[in-house]
């Protein structure tokens, strides 16, 4: 498959210097929110509360949770606003008359909100360490759970911002599935802490593999096989980018 080098890397200049325009919206405010998450939970919070016999401060536990919460989102939303702007304002037109592959479309946004999202895990990892709360245990599981998320979720946005009528519906996935399910995949606590006949519930949400892939990353604490996580975000990449290869070879949306 060739791919047009140009094209893609146009695609992806426009993606970052857009995070870059709007960086008080697309960065500053995120990384408030983590330093606002890490200050009640690391100081308020956390300091009545310990993990594991006392090994790890609460925020040391949470904080791979609110790592994860803000890459999955801030992918989600980069190319789920994107692509449904470009449609609102016509500007998709352009960008399907050029001599670009269905797949360079793709990969230029997805590269984009990656750009988007690395950066953003930058400046909330700089937060940690001010805090003394930054951890890497396993720095390549790291780097390929946090380039998997965000991937995963950068596709998962293209779908979201093609099935989109209006702006309230391009929110309405951050509002109603990602944050809640990123809350109950494990973000506060800990899966033994659950009771039970409730943890098999709790080790169907998929976002309890994002947050335990990263967190073990980081702490070296797992609470899920590592094969099935690992097998898990490998299937939904290839899963979810097939689906949007689908979408964009019909026009879903697209061409009329």
């Amino acid at each position: 498959m060739s791919i047009n080098y140009i094209g893609v890397g146009t695609i992806i200049t426009r993606e970052v210097q857009r995070t870059l325009r709007m960086s008080i919206q697309s960065l500053i405010a995120p990384w408030i929110s983590a330093l606002l998450y890490i200050t009640i939970f690391g100081q308020i919070i956390g300091s009545r509360v310990t993990f594991f016999e006392g090994k790890l401060t609460y925020i040391e536990f949470v904080f791979p949770g609110i790592l994860t919460l803000n890459l999955l989102t801030a992918c989600f939303t980069h190319t789920s606003f994107s692509i449904y702007y470009q449609r609102f304002a016509r500007h998709i037109e352009e960008s399907l008359a050029a001599p670009l592959s269905n797949f360079d479309l793709i990969l230029g946004f997805v590269v984009g909100a990656l750009f988007r999202g690395v950066l953003l895990c930058l400046g909330i990892y700089a937060i940690a360490i001010a805090f003394g709360i930054a951890n890497i245990s396993h720095f390549w599981q790291l780097l390929f759970y946090v380039t998997a998320i965000a991937v995963l979720f950068a596709l998962f946005g293209l779908i979201g911002g093609l099935w989109a009528e209006s702006w309230e519906q391009v929110t309405s996935f951050e509002v109603f599935i990602i944050t809640p399910l990123t809350f109950l995949g494990g973000m506060f606590t800990s899966i033994n802490m659950i009771a039970p006949r409730f943890q098999t519930v709790f080790r169907m949400n998929p976002f309890f593999y994002f947050i335990d892939g990263i967190r073990y990353s980081m702490i070296n604490v797992q609470e899920s096989n590592p094969w099935t996580r690992f097998i898990l975000v490998i299937s939904l990449i290839i899963f979810v980018g097939a689906c949007v290869g689908i979408l964009f070879k019909r026009g879903y949306k697209l061409k009329s």
